[in-house]
This record gives C-alpha cells, sequence and structure tokens, in this order.
C-alpha cells in the first residue's frame, strides 16, 4: 500500500470518528430535530401537529380545511366561504401574492376571523388593514432572553403565575430572541387596534385589527404554538387562550402560504439544499460527502507518477524459427539447398570451435580435423564423401540426405 493511500485511509477515520463524535455528544440532540419548521405534519420540538390536530378536534368533519395544494385565493373562490370561518396561519413568514391578500382581506371583510402568527410581520396585509390612527410606524423589538413570560390583557385568561417559555435547542435551554411590537405604535385613542397579549412587563405581542365586519389578529411569537410547548399544560393553556378569540364553526388550516410562490402558476419554490439541511441523516450525508470530495480533491490532485508498463521476458526463438524454416524447406522438396545449408553449417561450426579454415574436406585437412575432434578419420571420410557428391552432382535424393543428416549429428555428438 503506497504512502498516500495509508494517509487518504487516515484521513476519513479521522473525519469518521469526529462526526460520531460530535453528533453523539448529546443524545437528546440526536434523537431530535430542532429545526423551526411550524410543519403541520411535523412531529418534532418545533413542528405544528398538535396544534392542528387539537383544533381539527374541535371542528369535526366538513368544518376543518387543511389547505396544502391550493393559493389562498383558489381555496377561497372554490369553496365560496363567506361567513362563520376562522383561518389560522403559524410559520416563519407567510408567502400571499396580491390576488391571495384581496382575498383574505375580502374574507375578513364578511364577518370572519384571520389569526397569523409569524417571525416577521405580513405587511403586506398589515399595510391594507392599518389606518396608522397614532401616526407611528409599525415594526418588530426584539428581545433575546433565556426565558419569556407571556401573558393576556383580558383577566379572564390570565393565570396568577403567567404562562413561562424557555427555548430550547439540543437539549438544552438556550437565550432566544423574542418578539414584540414597538410600543409607539399604540395610542389611547386607537380605535382599529386592540391589544390582548403581551410579554412582561408590557411588551405587546399579541393584538387584533378590526376590519369590515371581521377581526385580524397578530401574533409574534409562533414558536408558542409548537409541539414543544403544547406538552406543558401550562403552554397549552396559554395557545388554548389564543384561539379562544376563534370562536366560529369552521377553521381554515394553510399550510400551503409557508413556501414562496414564482411564476404564474403560483408554483411553489422549493430548494433541494435547504430541505437536505433539515433532515439530520441528509445533512451528516452531504456534510460527510463534501468532506470526502475535499481530501480526494487534496490527494488527487497532486502530480501523479506514470505507470511504469510491464515488460515480458524475452524468449529464445530461435529453435522454433529453425524448425519453420526447415518445414518451408522440406515442403518445396528442395534437397540439394537443405543439404548445402548443412555443409556452409558444418564449416562454420570447425572454423568456431577448432580454428581450421577450409571449404573443402581434403585428406590432409580430414587428418588433421581428425586429430582436433578425436574423431575417427573414416567416420569424417564419409562426411567428406557426402560434401563431394554434393558439390558435383546435380540431384540429391532424400536418402541421400538422410545419411548426411544422420553422419552430421554423428560427428557433433562426439567430436571433443
Amino acid at each position: 500500500m503506497s504512502r498516500n493511500s495509508k494517509i487518504l485511509i487516515a484521513s476519513f477515520a479521522g473525519l469518521a470518528v469526529v462526526l460520531i463524535a460530535y453528533f453523539s455528544f448529546n443524545q437528546e440532540g440526536k434523537k431530535f430535530q430542532w429545526a423551526e419548521t411550524y410543519k403541520a405534519s411535523s412531529d418534532q420540538p418545533y413542528g405544528t401537529l398538535f396544534i392542528q390536530q387539537l383544533l381539527a378536534r374541535h371542528r369535526s368533519g366538513n368544518k376543518f380545511i387543511l389547505n396544502d395544494g391550493k393559493s389562498l385565493q383558489e381555496l377561497l373562490d372554490t369553496a365560496r366561504i363567506r361567513s362563520n370561518t376562522d383561518y389560522v396561519f403559524i410559520g416563519r413568514e407567510i408567502y400571499l401574492s396580491r390576488e391571495d391578500v384581496g382575498a383574505l382581506l375580502k374574507f375578513i371583510s364578511y364577518g370572519n376571523n384571520a389569526l397569523i402568527s409569524t417571525v416577521n410581520l405580513p405587511f403586506d396585509i398589515l399595510n391594507s388593514v392599518n389606518e396608522e390612527e397614532c401616526e407611528a410606524e409599525l415594526y418588530l423589538e426584539t428581545n433575546e432572553v433565556k426565558s419569556a413570560v407571556m401573558q393576556f390583557y383580558d383577566e379572564e385568561l390570565n393565570r396568577p403565575g403567567a404562562y413561562g417559555f424557555r427555548y430550547r435547542f439540543a437539549g438544552k435551554d438556550q437565550p432566544y430572541y423574542w418578539n414584540t411590537i414597538n410600543p409607539e405604535f399604540f395610542c389611547d385613542s386607537a380605535r382599529q387596534v386592540t391589544r390582548l397579549g403581551y410579554i412582561h412587563p408590557g411588551n405587546v405581542n399579541f393584538i387584533r385589527f378590526s376590519y369590515g365586519k371581521g377581526s385580524l389578529y397578530v401574533h409574534t411569537n409562533p414558536l408558542a404554538f409548537t409541539n414543544y410547548f403544547l406538552t406543558d399544560s401550562i403552554n397549552a393553556a396559554y395557545a388554548s387562550g389564543v384561539f379562544s378569540y376563534l370562536p366560529n364553526d369552521s377553521l381554515i388550516w394553510d399550510e400551503f402560504s409557508r413556501a414562496k410562490f414564482t411564476g404564474d402558476n403560483n408554483a411553489p419554490e422549493m430548494s433541494p439544499i435547504s430541505y437536505i439541511l433539515q433532515q439530520d441523516s441528509l445533512r451528516y450525508a452531504w456534510w460527510l460527502m463534501l468532506a470526502s470530495v475535499g481530501l480526494y480533491v487534496f490527494f488527487a490532485a497532486r502530480r501523479k507518477q506514470r505507470v511504469i508498463p510491464v515488460l515480458e521476458e524475452k524468449s529464445n526463438t530461435s529453435l522454433e524459427f529453425i524448425k519453420m524454416i526447415s518445414a518451408l524447406h522440406f515442403q518445396s522438396g528442395n534437397n540439394h539447398s537443405i543439404a548445402r545449408k548443412k555443409m556452409k553449417y558444418f564449416f562454420h561450426f570447425i572454423r568456431s570451435k577448432y580454428g581450421l579454415r577450409t571449404q573443402e574436406l581434403t585428406p590432409s585437412y580430414v587428418a588433421l580435423l581428425s586429430e582436433k575432434s578425436k574423431i575417427e578419420q573414416a567416420q569424417i571420410d564419409v562426411l567428406a564423401g557426402e560434401f563431394h557428391h554434393l558439390n558435383y552432382r546435380a540431384d540429391y535424393g532424400s536418402d541421400q540426405l538422410v545419411q548426411l543428416h544422420e553422419a552430421l549429428y554423428t560427428f557433433y555428438k562426439n567430436c571433443k
């Protein structure tokens, strides 16, 4: 294993250990998702499944409408709702088109009620219902505290110890920005706006606007209606007090308007990254993938050595070549040519081995070769006779070629 591979494996192992330690540090934080989604389908701490189900039980049958597929204008036009109906939206921000705002205002003016509880004020609606009786601009003030004590101005809804709220994240109480309405917005001569609730000591967070025959209720702390706080009986009593201002028989819960709208068809604008980051398992996988890509780029971007090719061992193909050439000569039937090549090879052999240079086996040469090779002179005379026939006869038969081969084989085998 190469050094870079070892470093890469060690880096991955270290990253995995860090992530496991980080996400397993707090068991409660690992168990729950603490994002403020305000979704009616979410049973996580800051979803609104509990309050939605409670409201649905008090308005059974067709009297509870969960709107998650139509724009507000389309819903109100289709249902043809005119009176005795309440509208509720709880979320971080409400997104309504100009047509939706007009439909909601008409809905309120017929004598219906609307409760909007958002972190950001719905100015597109407030600008239409607010007559600015006190000549002061409406805006939000925030106070970062660990606990908020809420109360009603109506003494029948008050409780001696008030209603306490503590923001919790990942299993620990944390400071939180609780929104209230600026006090300059209210004055003694105001008739259209009514203060209904406050955060101690008198910072208003729940108001009512009269509009036509109906009312628009605005609550600046939607967190108070989430699942986490409704598990406490005191906080549940506070939510009950807020919704006591909505006494009508039917109720519309709006989920569709929590997403931003684009285009002519009012299709919701969804962000895949936002969804991934809201889900714990997907978020961890996303971070791990980004870290893996970073490590890969860091190590793989370095210059790599060219792969060294594997060279096969050289093999001696001389014998195969000789066999092939012999087969070609044999198939052609040219015995004379084969014999001459054998004779040339023989002379080359005795020149290389014994240093004797000649082109013909004369008696004196035969005697000298016999002495050096330790081969009887009679055997060498046989070779001399075969070479004589080869030089002075045009035809050379197969039998003679065999005799020449055997004589040469005997010489090569026995020579010293």
